[in-house]
């Protein structure tokens, strides 16, 4: 008994000493975390980021911008052509906050959407092993040239075979030329009486980038459907474009739950 509340007490400080090693490198937060706005060709817009030193010392932080995703329209683009970050490295009291300025001027030549992360890196103190960046990123429609162009390409529903859960794929195809930063439900409902059943919310935060498809996965769990026909119905929110769209689809179960077929018309 002995040994074991020795063990114990040894481990509690390892775990303490690890919760203030982590504490003192992720000292220093930035928000907006991110930040999507709109400008057309040869105009110029400011951002503002507000940094965060949430430590009682001093601290040394580097902004250092580089680009994220790249259209093939874009990609001759320098990222000093369109972005200016001031200042570009700075000092903050413990406690204190420090504002960073991102100034944004669209090259004429400019497609659907230009896009950059920006990590602003504290030095490290002496004998730290770990340092933690943290990034924010930054997206900048081109007014005027966005194409907004995207469509449900798949859709799937199955029961996990070790417990009473069902788990949902909603497969999301971009053909335009911007992001989308899509929040999505899955409601299920009885297709005879139109009863709300259960709803799943898919996994958030995931964008799906121009020409790409991007897969969002989410479960309900502790949950079994009785045998019969059951329509879901998925509802989608682009956040960054204020727009809304819904799918139908139709399922099958069976015997103990089992999802046996999908019925979803695919582009």
């Amino acid at each position: 008994m002995k040994r074991l509340f020795k063990y114990g007490l040894v481990l509690l400080a390892v775990l303490a000493a690890a919760h203030n090693a982590y504490a003192a490198v992720m000292a220093v937060t930035v928000s907006p975390v991110t930040r999507s706005i709109a400008i057309p060709r040869g105009g110029e817009r400011r951002v503002v980021f507000t940094a965060y030193n949430k430590s009682d010392k001093t601290k040394e932080v580097l902004v250092v911008p580089r680009l994220w995703f790249v259209l093939d329209e874009n990609k001759d683009m320098l990222l000093d052509s369109w972005l200016d970050i001031s200042p570009s490295e700075f000092t903050i009291g413990p406690m204190e906050k420090k504002e960073v300025t991102a100034k944004i001027t669209v090259p004429e030549d400019a497609e659907g959407e230009l896009s950059a992360m920006i990590a602003f890196r504290p030095k490290p103190e002496e004998g730290q092993s770990i340092n933690i960046v943290f990034s924010v990123s930054l997206y900048v429609m081109v007014l005027g040239t966005e194409e907004i162009d995207y469509k449900i390409s798949n859709f799937k529903l199955w029961k996990f075979e070790d417990r009473d859960s069902v788990g949902a794929i909603v497969q999301l195809k971009n053909d335009g030329n911007i992001h989308l930063k899509p929040k999505i439900k899955v409601t299920i409902q009885s297709i005879f009486k139109k009863r709300y059943i259960r709803a799943i919310d898919l996994e958030y935060g995931e964008p799906a980038y121009p020409k790409k498809d991007q897969i969002y996965k989410g479960a309900m769990h502790g949950f079994k459907l009785k045998p019969g026909l059951y329509r879901a119905v998925i509802d989608m929110d682009i956040i960054n474009l204020a727009e809304k769209s819904k799918r139908n689809a139709y399922f099958l179960v069976g015997w103990k739950g089992k999802i046996l077929y999908t019925f979803f018309k695919r582009p």
